[in-house]
C-alpha cells in the first residue's frame, strides 16, 4: 500500500499530505529542461521529474548518467514512477530509455 507523502515547512510542522498513485507511462520526451522534462503520447502530455534515486535503464542494463543527461527531446521512454494527480507530475522511480523505435499503437495481436 502507498504512503502518503508527508511535507514539512521549515519550522517542522506538517503541511499536508500528498497521495502517489504508482504509474507506468511510455512516450515520446517533447521538452527537456535538466532534471524535469515533458512527455507526450496520442493527446497525453505529462510532466516528469528526475532526481539522485531514479534508476537509468537501457534494456537490462544500468546507465550510470546523471539526471539532467538522461533525456533528450524525441526520445522514447518509459517511466515508472510515482503520480501526484494534484500538480500532473510523476516522480520517477525507473526510466527506461529506448534507442530502436517501436510502435507505440501495439494492440497485442499478429
Amino acid at each position: 500500500m502507498m504512503q502518503p507523502l508527508k511535507q514539512e515547512s521549515s519550522d517542522g510542522a506538517e503541511i499536508k499530505q500528498e497521495k502517489l498513485n504508482p504509474i507506468s507511462f511510455v512516450g515520446k520526451v517533447k521538452e527537456a529542461k535538466g532534471s524535469m522534462f515533458t512527455i507526450h503520447h496520442k493527446k497525453t502530455m505529462m510532466r516528469v521529474q528526475l532526481d539522485s534515486t531514479t534508476e537509468f535503464l537501457d534494456g537490462d542494463k544500468t546507465l550510470d548518467i546523471a539526471p539532467d543527461e538522461a533525456v533528450q527531446s524525441g526520445v522514447t521512454v518509459q517511466i515508472v514512477g510515482l503520480l501526484n494527480k494534484r500538480l500532473n507530475v510523476i516522480k520517477a522511480v525507473r526510466l527506461y530509455i529506448f534507442h530502436k523505435e517501436f510502435n507505440l499503437n501495439y494492440s497485442g495481436t499478429n
